[in-house]
């Protein structure tokens, strides 16, 4: 199981799909340059920023 990693601790690659936790809640979508600044996408049109605290890569797909 992969493990939430702090953004104090670590920022993840640009533009890679990932899961993050914002506001009490498990967010889908990815990290991005937004200008002037890097910004959290949940690809619903909301970016987040100050209140990201955690971040993790996606899990492996399932295997039939």
């Amino acid at each position: 199981m992969t493990k939430w990693i702090s953004i104090k601790d670590r920022l993840p690659k640009t533009d890679t799909e990932l899961l993050f936790f914002s506001e009490g809640r498990i967010r889908f979508g990815e990290y991005i340059w937004y200008d002037p600044d890097y910004r959290w996408d949940d690809r619903v049109a909301n970016l987040y920023r100050e209140d990201v605290t955690h971040w993790m890569p996606l899990p492996k797909s399932p295997v039939e």
